[in-house]
């Protein structure tokens, strides 16, 4: 009996050790991240021209612009207190051509027929906040989110038939993410996330060719680059 009483205490000494351990692993200090994204362009917008003859060109033309790719790095120094702050960097771009579109002169008599095209990038740098909960006591999975905010550059180039345009802009953005990360081992996991991008343009320069000018734009008229994305990516951390 007594042999049985002296196992079973050996037994759960032995549990809370390893628990104990296991509790005690090192928390990660700092955190880098890199993903590849794609997205969709939130904003509402109306493609239809009295312009353009052939519109569902123009409709096919407008929806694929709304597809974005997205380059995603950050790093973050982790408390903790299971926060952390960091530095966001996004590239966001998306594309799109038509071919034979037929638009009316500005002489509302002859008609123009050429291709066009469109390729956006927007850059993005800013602070971040980051939010940070272990799922399991060996840290196997960590449910991260991260808000940040920072400014945003805007590059717009576009072609209508035979006239090129450059379209250039900043403003102040967004960016709210969240993610789990699933740990290969002590520094490198996997890991995917959903995030949510805000930023709206209302002074934009625009370069034809020959001038540049500064344009004003309203809120029906601001260019909205909001737009959600899927993620997954690779991140490295360094303990204690």
């Amino acid at each position: 009996m007594k042999q049985k009483i002296l196992l079973l205490l050996c037994t759960v000494m032995g549990s809370f050790s390893i628990l104990s351990a296991q509790i005690e692993k090192p928390s990660p200090r700092l955190r880098f991240s890199t993903s590849g994204c794609l997205g969709y362009q939130t904003a509402e917008g109306n493609s239809s021209s009295t312009a353009f003859v052939n519109q569902e060109k123009i409709d096919k033309f407008a929806n694929d612009l709304r597809w974005t790719k997205t380059l995603n790095a950050d790093g973050h120094y982790l408390f903790k207190s299971n926060w952390g702050l960091g530095l966001k960097y996004l590239l966001n771009t998306s594309s799109s051509e038509a071919e034979d579109v037929i638009m009316a002169a500005d002489d509302n008599i002859h008609y123009l027929v050429g291709n066009i095209s469109e390729s956006l990038y927007i850059n993005y740098i800013g602070l971040s906040f980051c939010g940070y909960l272990p799922l399991e006591i060996d840290r196997k999975m960590m449910m991260l989110f991260s808000v940040s905010g920072g400014y945003a550059h805007l590059r717009d180039e576009s072609k209508i038939v035979m006239v090129n345009y450059l379209y250039t802009g900043g403003t102040f953005a967004a960016n709210y993410e969240f993610g789990v990360d699933y740990c290969l081992n002590s520094h490198i996991s996997l890991g995917v996330t959903a995030s949510f991008f805000s930023g709206n343009f209302y002074t934009i320069n625009v370069n034809d060719g020959f001038e540049t000018k500064e344009v004003k734009l309203d809120s029906d008229t601001r260019i909205n680059a909001s737009n959600m994305n899927l993620g997954m990516g690779i991140r490295y951390y360094i303990n204690q």
